[in-house]
């Protein structure tokens, strides 16, 4: 019974990733462009900071 389940999820994993791949591929740059952003804001407040602390 569970090498069934196992063997069921490892099928629909792989019917999954297949039918998925844009997807797939569209989430990791949709991923990658939403940390870019996050990484740019972080560097903009710190440089804002270190700013301010230099010219009062």
């Amino acid at each position: 019974m569970t090498a069934n389940i196992i063997t069921d999820w490892g099928t629909w994993i792989s019917e999954f990733w297949a039918l998925n791949v844009d997807n797939w591929i569209a989430a990791g740059w949709l991923i990658l462009g939403t940390l870019t952003i996050i990484a740019t804001l972080v560097m903009l407040v710190k440089i804002f900071k270190s700013n301010k602390e230099l010219y009062p």
